[in-house]
């Protein structure tokens, strides 16, 4: 009867908990890597959110071209507009609290600091967006 259990051939509990242990250290890494800081998910935010910055700022320099043309200004004119509507006409089909984050100063785009996330805030930063300085 001994010689019968010796033989059998089964998963010992050690070998199950060291292969639960290892599943759960390649859980964690994984997690890390896409939920920690500079994971995947935050790699894509800062990336949509960059990509939203230089299309905002190309409608900036858009926006200033076109009233130069029109008034017949010179190159050196330099625009303040903090105002939402005017925003929300420069910015093109952008919300309402969009268009409160942002005005122009020095003909480029600027932040509201009061009105942008500290995320959003470092992020402008990284980007080279500077604070709207209020007159």
């Amino acid at each position: 009867m001994k010689n019968n259990l010796k033989n059998k051939n089964g998963i010992t509990l050690i070998v199950l908990v060291v292969t639960i242990v290892i599943i759960l250290i390649l859980c964690g890494t994984s997690l890390r890597i896409v939920l920690g800081d500079n994971g995947l998910i935050e790699n894509a935010q800062y990336s949509a959110f960059e990509t939203k910055i230089q299309i905002y700022q190309n409608n900036v320099k858009n926006y200033i071209l076109s009233q130069q043309l029109y008034d017949n200004k010179e190159d050196d004119t330099d625009y303040y507009i903090d105002d939402k509507e005017t925003m929300k006409n420069v910015l093109e089909d952008v919300t309402d609290e969009e268009a409160d984050k942002y005005g122009i100063q020095d003909n480029q785009l600027r932040y509201k600091e009061e009105r942008v996330t500290e995320q959003e805030k470092g992020w402008l930063e990284k980007l080279g967006v500077k604070p709207l300085e209020a007159r």
